[in-house]
């Protein structure tokens, strides 16, 4: 099962839970009990760390602009 990062609208707690993607909507705060979440885009620990390869986000190839596709 994926792991998915919350924030809390109410308390403003982050926290991370695993759960089916079907499961997220009713993921409450473990702070205060709240429904009022929001999931938060993540990247993946590896990008986050530089990972093992050396590979981090600024030696990434940049993604083309809106309105240019790139490819031919």
């Amino acid at each position: 099962m994926p792991l998915y990062e919350f924030i809390c609208n109410d308390c403003h707690n982050q926290f991370e839970t695993i759960c089916t993607t079907s499961e997220t909507a009713s993921v409450t705060c473990p702070a205060c009990g709240s429904i009022k979440i929001r999931k938060l885009l993540s990247v993946t620990s590896s990008l986050k760390t530089g990972g093992s390869g050396g590979n981090s986000l600024s030696s990434l190839p940049s993604a083309p602009s809106c309105g240019r596709s790139g490819f031919s």
